[in-house]
């Protein structure tokens, strides 16, 4: 008796597993349905020491990689950037594609790959909610998001997920923002360089 409950047990775990296993697809794919006609560049990043604290401090979370990946999307004038995000909902793996639009707002939320049973794997239209939201949103379980019954920890994901990645966003711009300007000022400064050889031709 004690085997056949056992076994009944092992083929309900495995079809479950199964489920979950056969709605998987490779974030790339998903990418390629995503944005069908639009050109994708990869980039790795390795986050320096600060960048990792800001998004710790800001997101209360623990980063477990230096690493970040997200693919510029160029869709004809329209810019976007996905984020690649992989990590763990109760024991097993999670990998999500976050798309941010040219305001900075959520576009797209994408579960990718989901290793729990997929009986805890959020609806879409619950995943809705965090769609719009930047990184000046206080993104919470049961504050800007609503709670999910019975998929507490896969809710609980999404929302982490989604302010990790807006975070990550926030302060990599920032700091695109301030290279960019640093671009600028070496650029006056040669000018007044220039400027001054000039000058001093004339003065000759």
């Amino acid at each position: 008796m004690v085997s056949v409950l056992a076994i009944t047990i092992n083929l309900i775990f495995a079809i479950l597993i199964q489920a979950s296993w056969s709605k998987n697809i490779p974030y790339q794919e998903a990418l390629n349905q995503l944005f069908p006609n639009c050109s994708k560049k990869k980039q790795n990043i390795f986050l320096t020491s600060s960048q990792i604290d800001y998004i710790e401090k800001q997101t209360e979370q623990k980063l477990y990689s230096k690493m970040a990946l997200r693919y510029h999307i160029k869709c004809g004038e329209s810019s976007k950037i996905a984020y690649v995000d992989s990590h763990i909902v109760r024991t097993l793996n999670e990998t999500v594609l976050v798309v941010i639009d040219e305001n900075n707002r959520i576009e797209n939320f994408k579960i990718c790959s989901f290793m729990e049973p997929s009986e805890y794997i959020p609806p879409e239209k619950w995943i809705a909610q965090v769609h719009n939201k930047t990184a000046k949103d206080d993104l919470k379980l049961y504050g800007d998001v609503d709670g999910l019954s019975g998929a507490t920890l896969s809710a609980s994901a999404v929302v982490k997920s989604s302010k990790k990645v807006l975070k990550l966003h926030s302060i990599l711009s920032k700091d695109k923002d301030k290279d960019k300007d640093k671009d600028k000022d070496k650029d006056k400064d040669k000018d007044k360089d220039k400027d001054k050889d000039k000058d001093k031709v004339s003065q000759k």
